[in-house]
């Protein structure tokens, strides 16, 4: 697929608590929520070489809205029409990172 035919939404989480949702379009990459602060969001000490924490992230469509959580705790909700989520799924994780991903469900909501 060509960049220019791209289009998906994304979810990160950084160390210091913070969240950001964009999207994809082609070349663009339009901010649908910008990085924000939550407690919801588990952080590492970077003093502590052994570091590991655990932070569970869900996306949910329902209806007219898409519902972002981390840990449980909603953190943001956007109009359904500023993310794309139909169709496939997947995880796009950055450079230098220990990752374990225990966990990936797609589940029809009811």
């Amino acid at each position: 697929m060509s960049s220019d035919a791209m289009e998906y939404t994304y979810f990160l989480i950084r160390n210091g608590g913070q969240y950001i949702i964009k999207r994809r379009e082609g070349e663009a990459a339009p901010t649908v929520a910008p990085w924000t602060r939550h407690d919801a969001i588990n952080s590492y000490s970077d003093q502590d070489e052994d570091a590991s924490v655990k932070n569970n992230l869900a996306v949910e469509a329902r209806g007219d809205s898409v519902y972002f959580s981390v840990n449980g705790t909603q953190v943001a909700t956007v109009p359904r029409s500023e993310a794309s989520v139909d169709g496939v799924f997947g995880f796009r994780v950055n450079h230098a990172l220990n990752l374990h991903i225990s966990k990936i469900q797609i589940t029809p909501l009811g």
